[in-house]
C-alpha cells in the first residue's frame, strides 16, 4: 500500500518510495535529521547494520561471538554487534590478514554476494 512516512528525507522527495519504507521499518537512518544521501556510498559496517536490522524482521539476531579482527579499532561502536553477527553468520568474511575493512565502501559485487547469503539465511530460518 502506501508508505505512511512518505517524504521522510528532504533529499529523497520524488524518488523511490522504497527509501521511506526502509526508514519506516527501521532498517535505514538518515545522515542527519533531514537527509538520507541516496546517492552516497555505503560502508561495510553500514551494510552490516542494514542486514542485521533486516534479519531482525524475520528471525532472532544475536551472537555470542567475540571475534575481533586486526582492524577492529575501525569498527564504530554502533556497528559492533551487527558486524559480529554478520561474521558469525558468514555474511561478511575476514580476509587472509584477519581484516573486515569496516570503513571501506561495499562494492556492488560484494553487496550481491552478501544479499544472496542473507536470502539463504532468512529462508533457512523459516524452515
Amino acid at each position: 500500500g502506501t508508505v505512511y512516512l512518505y517524504g521522510s528525507f528532504r533529499d529523497c522527495i520524488n524518488r523511490d518510495e522504497g527509501i521511506d519504507c526502509l526508514y519506516a521499518l527501521g532498517i535505514i537512518n538518515g545522515v542527519d535529521g533531514e537527509n538520507f544521501n541516496p546517492d552516497g556510498l555505503v560502508t561495510r559496517q553500514e551494510a552490516a547494520a542494514f542486514m542485521a536490522r533486516t534479519a531482525k524482521l524475520f528471525m532472532y539476531v544475536g551472537t555470542t561471538s567475540k571475534v575481533k579482527t586486526s582492524d577492529w579499532g575501525q569498527v564504530g561502536s554502533w556497528a559492533v554487534n551487527d558486524i559480529r553477527w554478520c561474521i558469525d553468520k558468514g555474511l561478511l568474511q575476514l580476509d587472509d590478514y584477519n581484516k573486515i575493512y569496516p570503513t571501506d565502501n561495499m562494492t556492488v559485487e560484494q553487496a550481491i554476494t552478501v544479499l544472496s547469503r542473507m536470502y539463504d539465511i532468512t529462508k533457512n530460518s523459516q524452515n
